[in-house]
Formats: structure tokens, C-alpha cells, sequence
């Protein structure tokens, strides 16, 4: 049997790429609404209940749009098998499992990092070094004798009052003085929104504040992205990429719908044409935009540690 290729880091990233691309071009400015989940769909490990991060978020995300999966679950195969109490003993199976992967389903790939060491030559000693590794994962639409967990959608405060308190909470300077614009100032440290009730819906201002308070994470005081790049250059609009995908990401985690910005439309080309061009843009705005929920996550749970 020929051996099959080996499933680079650079292949990991033209998938993703040619999946957002595509999401763009047929969705345009709702591109991130259109499959974009709540907190209790967000894609999550069935036998773990690991939240999926970063490029893996987003690859499973766009995946259970595409195939119209209802479950935010996944897991591998052998996953699946030990879950559904299966076991084997080299490739025999001494028990059957009660959750198999329905016949002819494709997996979906994900990717870690497996830490490894190797000598250096010169000093002798072990140098540590991350391998990057795929993984096949199936979502529990794709699994047989599974029933998905369908939780109960919790009840959440209105979205403005959600965003203004997870703002309060982290610490950032939230003002009202520019009632036309939403942006963030990085020389004044601060953001500027307009009123909530200017808004459409109080989702739209949420998702709004969300994609600003994504930009203030970049501070160079927090995690010091380069937000010193002009506008309309290609840098800029980078920034406006990890911006929207956090945006999506901190709407998923607070459970309230992820509306997209009615400017970022005069984007769209910029970041096809990067994707095209460097498939890798995207997954480093995922890992960016999920360092930056990280951030704004533990710093609102630390606020409430010392609230409590």
C-alpha cells in the first residue's frame, strides 16, 4: 500500500484558509455570523469537555456549519471507542464499544504540539523543541448508539450589560465621547463606543465593544501586538482580522450572537488577498484572538476571585 503523505503544518493551513476564504466570498460581511456558535456550542471534546482552541476553534467551527452538524462534541476515533467503554488490546477488540463512527463519515483534522528533546551537538545537552502533529476528530453527528448533549441555553443579562461589565471587570477604559465612531486608541489606552441604544440590536453593540476591547488586549502594557500600522495597509487590516475572530470567540463565551461590523465589508478583499497569498495569516489571527479572549477571560475571572 503507498504510504500517504505526510499532513504538513503547512497544509493545516492552506485547509483553514481556503475554508475562510470560501466563508467570505459566499457570506461577505456575515462571514464569522454564519457559523458562529453560543457558549454551549462551542466546539468542546465529547469524553473531556475541553474547549478547542485557537485554529482548531476555528476549523471545527466552520466544519460543523459546512456538514450542518446540531453537536459542538468531538473526538477521535479511539476517543470515541473508549468513551462508548470498547477495548482492545493491540488491534483486537476484547470488548466492543457502543459509540462507533458511522460508516463512510470523513474525520476532521486538528492540530497540537507534542514537546520532544534532542541533543545539541555542541553543549551535549537536551534542547526542547514542539512537533507539530495532526489528529482526526469526529463530531458526534457522525457517531452511532451517541445521543449529543444538548444543554439548557442559560439565561444571560442583556448583552450592553454583559460587554459593560466583562469591560469593568478587566479593567478597560470604556468612552462615549465620539458618538459616530467604535475604535481604540493605543497612545490614550482607552475605547470609544458609541451609545448602546445607537445601535441596531444590543447584540451588535456587544459584538462592537467585544471587537474593540479584543484591539485594547494588544497594549503594549498587555500583549503587545504592533497596532501602530496605518490604515488600509495590510498590517492594519491583520490586526482587524485577529479583532473580528475575537470578537466572534468572546460572543460565544458570553452567550450572545455574534453580529458582524458593517465596516469591516471594505475588508473583505484585503483578507482574501492575504489568505491567498500566506495561508498562515489565518491561523495566526486565531492563535491571537484566542490569546486575547485568554487574557480577557482571566482577567474578569480574577475580578471576580477578588470579588467573592
Amino acid at each position: 500500500m503507498k504510504k500517504q503523505p505526510k499532513f504538513t503544518k503547512s497544509d493545516f493551513n492552506q485547509m483553514i484558509a481556503a475554508k475562510v476564504i470560501a466563508s467570505m466570498k459566499t457570506s461577505g460581511a456575515n462571514w464569522v455570523k454564519s457559523w458562529a456558535v453560543p457558549k454551549d456550542q462551542q466546539p468542546k471534546n465529547a469524553t473531556t469537555s475541553n474547549l478547542y482552541q485557537s485554529s482548531n476553534w476555528l476549523n471545527l467551527s466552520i466544519e460543523r456549519s459546512i456538514k450542518g452538524y446540531t453537536s459542538g462534541e468531538w473526538a477521535t476515533y479511539a476517543q470515541w471507542f473508549a468513551f462508548g467503554g470498547g477495548v482492545k488490546e493491540g488491534k483486537k477488540i476484547i470488548k466492543p464499544s457502543k459509540y462507533n463512527v458511522k460508516k463512510g463519515e470523513k474525520a476532521t483534522k486538528i492540530c497540537f504540539f507534542k514537546k520532544s528533546v534532542k541533543e545539541n551537538k555542541e553543549t551535549g545537552e537536551l534542547d526542547g523543541f514542539n512537533v507539530f502533529k495532526i489528529s482526526n476528530v469526529f463530531n458526534a453527528d457522525q457517531i452511532e448508539g451517541y445521543t449529543p448533549i444538548i444543554e439548557d441555553a442559560q439565561p444571560t443579562e442583556q448583552p450592553d450589560t454583559v460587554f459593560d461589565q466583562v469591560a469593568r471587570d478587566v479593567g478597560a477604559v470604556i468612552k462615549h465621547d465620539d458618538l459616530a465612531s467604535a475604535y481604540f486608541v493605543p497612545s490614550k489606552d482607552y475605547c470609544n463606543l458609541p451609545l448602546a441604544t445607537q445601535f441596531d440590536t444590543l447584540e451588535d453593540y456587544a459584538a462592537t465593544g467585544f471587537h474593540e476591547l479584543t484591539h485594547w488586549t494588544g497594549h503594549e502594557s498587555r500583549l503587545n501586538r504592533d497596532l501602530k500600522n496605518s490604515f488600509g495597509s495590510k498590517d492594519y487590516a491583520r490586526e482587524e482580522l485577529v479583532a473580528e475572530l475575537g470578537a466572534a470567540m468572546l460572543c460565544g463565551t458570553y452567550g450572545i450572537s455574534a453580529e458582524p461590523r458593517a465596516d469591516h465589508a471594505k475588508y473583505l478583499n484585503n483578507w482574501i488577498e492575504r489568505l491567498e497569498d500566506d495561508p498562515s495569516v489565518i491561523t495566526k489571527a486565531a492563535t491571537a484572538a484566542n490569546n486575547a479572549c485568554l487574557y480577557i477571560e482571566e482577567a474578569s475571572a480574577e475580578k471576580l476571585g477578588q470579588a467573592a
